[in-house]
């Protein structure tokens, strides 16, 4: 959401203008840039496309998620 909000700050775009062209509402992308909601991987992706890589997909992840197990790891 950091790169989502920067991303706002720094590009001069509007947040209706970026739910209007995700197909999504402006509550829910007031949602997303706030915090309290997450898009899902799909609409992340879309995200990213739309703001021409600005927000990646993995500006999402937590850092739990995100996290490979290494072999050793696994066998635990």
């Amino acid at each position: 959401m950091e790169q989502l909000k920067q991303y706002f700050a720094t590009s001069g775009a509007r947040q209706s203008a970026l739910a209007d062209k995700l197909g999504i509402s402006r509550g829910y992308m007031s949602e997303i840039v706030g915090g309290s909601k997450r898009p899902g991987l799909d609409l992340a992706f879309e995200i990213e496309k739309a703001t021409e890589g600005a927000v990646s997909v993995h500006a999402w992840a937590r850092p739990d998620e995100s996290h490979v197990p290494t072999p050793t790891e696994d066998a635990a």
